[in-house]
Order: C-alpha cells, then sequence, then structure tokens
C-alpha cells in the first residue's frame, strides 16, 4: 500500500472502503476502530460476516459483530432491520447518526439510535426515500432544528 497523502481523517475516507473491498473480495474478516465498516459493506458469507472492532489495545477492550448470529427477535432492533432489509439499513443509521461513510459525517443533529429505530421499524420497503418521509411526519420538529426543511432535503442528507 502507498504512504499516505493525506492527514489523517483524510487517510481513514480512504482506508474504510479500501478494508471494505479487501473484506468482500477475499472473504476477510475486518479489523477495525469503529463499525463504520457495516456501512461500507463486509463479507456476508455464513460464517463469515465478521466485524472485529478494536477500541484499545491498552485494555483489550474489542468486540466482534457477527452478520450471521441467530438471535431472538427483538433483542437487537438495529440487526432485525438488517436482517429484514439488508446493508441500505447501516448505510441509513450511518447518515443519520453520523459515520465518515456520508459527505455530511455529523448526521442529523437530534436524531440517535431511538428515532431511528423508531422512524425505521414500521418501514416495509426500506429506502432514503421512505426513511425521509417517516423521519419527517415523526420527527419534523427535530428535521427542522437540524436545518432541514422539507422531507427532500432529509432524503438528500441521507444519500
Amino acid at each position: 500500500m502507498p504512504p499516505p497523502e493525506h492527514c489523517g481523517s483524510c487517510l481513514r475516507i480512504r482506508t474504510d472502503p479500501q478494508v471494505s473491498y479487501a473484506s468482500l473480495s477475499e472473504s476477510l474478516v475486518p479489523v477495525s476502530g469503529d463499525s463504520d465498516l457495516l456501512a461500507y459493506g463486509i463479507s456476508e458469507e455464513p460464517g463469515n460476516g465478521k466485524l472485529i472492532v478494536v477500541k484499545t489495545f491498552k485494555h483489550e477492550w474489542f468486540r466482534i459483530i457477527d452478520l450471521s448470529a441467530e438471535t431472538e427477535a427483538g433483542q437487537y432492533p438495529l440487526f432485525d432491520l438488517y436482517k429484514n432489509h439488508g446493508r441500505i439499513v447501516f448505510q441509513l443509521y450511518a447518515a443519520c447518526t453520523g459515520c465518515d461513510f456520508t459527505e455530511n459525517r455529523c448526521g442529523i443533529s437530534g436524531i440517535g439510535y431511538e428515532t431511528f429505530i423508531s422512524a425505521a421499524s414500521d418501514l416495509d420497503e426500506f429506502t432514503p426515500a421512505t426513511l425521509a418521509e417517516s423521519l419527517w411526519d415523526n420527527e419534523e420538529e427535530k428535521m427542522v432544528a437540524a436545518g432541514l426543511d422539507s422531507q427532500v432535503t432529509v432524503e438528500g442528507h441521507a444519500i
């Protein structure tokens, strides 16, 4: 791999897609400092759809996210949405809550896990448009406070 040409945050933007590509093309289990790779994509092959997130080497704190795990419905609502709709769930969650996957890394102010799950849980079809409609219909005050003035601008923020 060539030496980095940019600052650390620019390098991060470049490395997440590279790690995702290696995971997908070589069926590797990626190791990362955060869960952003879920939005970019990791291998979803049975028994191989894992991501290892290392938060601190000093305290040996890490977690393993297994996309092929069998869980009871309702135990992990975001994972339930993923199982029903696929990777787009992580991509739109990243857009709403903030992630370097999207152009606006800060997400939508006021939209966290609970609000996202509430807006997304009743959608039959999971797209940027349907999520934007749900957020606008149910959380218009938060959308306006975040500087978004219509359902269209909410959708535009997510893509």
